[in-house]
């Protein structure tokens, strides 16, 4: 799984740093399920859009939020 933030200018980041930046505006329970399972996700903060690239290179769309299982 590859992590990404940002729409406009997408910038790779860590598994940590995805997870660091998502800390706050999501809970506990729900990060750790996220990231334990790697399910697909593209979410929001006030900062910027945090999302995910599968190993066969699908991401979710740009219009849709939320978490993939």
């Amino acid at each position: 799984m590859r992590y990404f933030k940002n729409d406009v200018t997408p910038i790779e980041i860590t598994k940590t740093q995805a997870r660091d930046l998502l800390t706050g505006y999501w809970t506990e329970k729900v990060l750790d399920e996220i990231f334990c399972y790697e399910y697909n996700f593209r979410l929001n903060t006030p900062h910027s859009v945090i999302w995910t690239m599968d190993e066969h290179g699908r991401i979710p769309a740009g219009s849709d939020y939320g978490i993939w299982l």
